[in-house]
């Protein structure tokens, strides 16, 4: 309906500002949807009508800029839906319903699955804020929610999600299509109705978001990033099962564990949480290029240690000051506390628990003493010379 010089075809976003479209030829041929248009009183970005066919899914995704905040916002009018259409925005189901206009802070992550057998169309408008929108914010009320559909693959992974007992059985099968089978026939057998080719689009995709907090149980799931995308910290949560962390770094503990057909689909998004885990009992400070890792690795052989060497949940959380601007120093200590918590799940026979940072964490240790005053940290450094040649010799390698 408007797009970037007014192509029929240009179905993106297009610029950030609302001057560079235009009404396409098919808004000329549409005077109901032209009257609608005319009482958004707004610069009117792209206006598109979407289909979401019967039997169809969006995946889970996000769309960065299209915030409220951010001078942006996408709303969604439905034209026609049905009660099948399942809209979910960081873990929520919302209830959209013709004759209504919504605002879907698309930022966020967000799917849609259509289980009805009719098409569903809305009329989505990215419109930028202004007094009127300012306005109509204020007098307008929040999305109405429901509660997942009781038989969907849906609310099988909340079940899940909060069953240890099934996540161990799901995680010991190695094959691909025999988990894919095996989730199926389980999700059955506890009254679920979903097939094999609703698993499989899940199977690898970047991170779901659970509709209900996720059980933490020990040494099974840990956060591998953390994210604010609504200036909350939301970490994406990966399945470990009970296994020692002797690579060098947690990134390839992380790829390891990704192996395996459970960890894969199950991956998901939620709330920071902290998992009552291990305190540390020591951080490694160190200069780049000068042997950390040889120190992280001699203490992760010791049956007793357990070592997160450079995770990228803890940097994520050290740098919420650039996610959250005017974040309080004492709410990014709690984050960052818990997200040391939750990776501190100790294995049978670990006491003693250290964490090895980044190199550029020192500018940070006001921050980590403020959480953790009693713990005792080491910085490891080497002659800057010897530490710029072996970069150098690095750098030579990949060119």
């Amino acid at each position: 309906m408007r797009a970037p010089t007014g192509h029929t075809q240009a179905l993106f976003a297009g610029p950030a500002d609302a001057s560079g479209f235009a009404d396409t030829v098919l808004l000329a041929r549409c005077p109901n949807l032209r009257r609608v248009l005319a009482t958004f009183a707004c610069p009117l970005k792209a206006v598109r009508l979407l289909r979401l066919a019967a039997g169809s899914v969006i995946r889970e995704h996000c769309d960065p800029g299209l915030g409220y905040e951010e001078g942006e916002v996408r709303l969604h009018v439905p034209i026609h839906t049905n009660a099948g259409v399942e809209f979910y925005v960081a873990g929520e189901r919302l209830l959209f319903e013709e004759g209504y206009c919504y605002c879907v802070n698309t930022s966020l992550p967000h799917r849609v699955s259509n289980r009805g057998s009719e098409d569903r169309v809305h009329l989505v408008i990215d419109a930028q804020v202004n007094a009127w929108v300012h306005d109509v914010f204020r007098r307008s009320c929040a999305v109405p929610t429901l509660a997942p559909t009781p038989q969907s693959y849906e609310a099988f992974r909340t079940l899940l999600l909060n069953d240890p007992a099934l996540q161990q059985t799901l995680h010991a099968i190695a094959d691909e299509k025999e988990f894919i089978d095996a989730v199926v026939r389980m999700g059955r057998e506890r009254g679920f109705s979903f097939d094999q080719a609703e698993v499989a689009r899940s199977h690898g995709i970047a991170a779901h978001t659970a509709s209900t907090p996720v059980a933490c149980p020990p040494a099974a799931w840990l956060p591998v990033r953390v994210a604010y995308g609504d200036g909350r910290p939301r970490a994406e949560w990966v399945y470990f099962a009970a296994r020692r962390y002797t690579e060098p770094f947690f990134t390839d503990s992380v790829r390891q564990a990704l192996q395996s057909p459970f960890a894969r689909t199950f991956r998901h998004q939620g709330p920071l949480a902290s998992c009552s885990g291990m305190a540390p009992s020591g951080f490694i400070f160190h200069m780049s290029r000068c042997g950390s890792t040889l120190i992280s690795q001699m203490l992760a052989a010791l049956d007793r240690v357990l070592v997160i060497s450079e995770a990228p949940a803890i940097d994520d959380v050290l740098q919420a000051d650039v996610y959250v601007p005017g974040i309080k120093e004492d709410e990014q200590v709690q984050w960052l506390r818990a997200v040391v918590s939750a990776l501190g799940q100790a294995q049978a026979g670990q006491k003693l628990y250290f964490i090895k940072l980044d190199a550029w964490h020192i500018h940070k240790l006001p921050l980590l003493h403020s959480a953790f005053p009693a713990t005792p940290w080491i910085f490891m450094y080497r002659d800057p010379i010897e530490v710029l040649v072996s970069q150098l010799g690095v750098y030579t390698e990949y060119v």
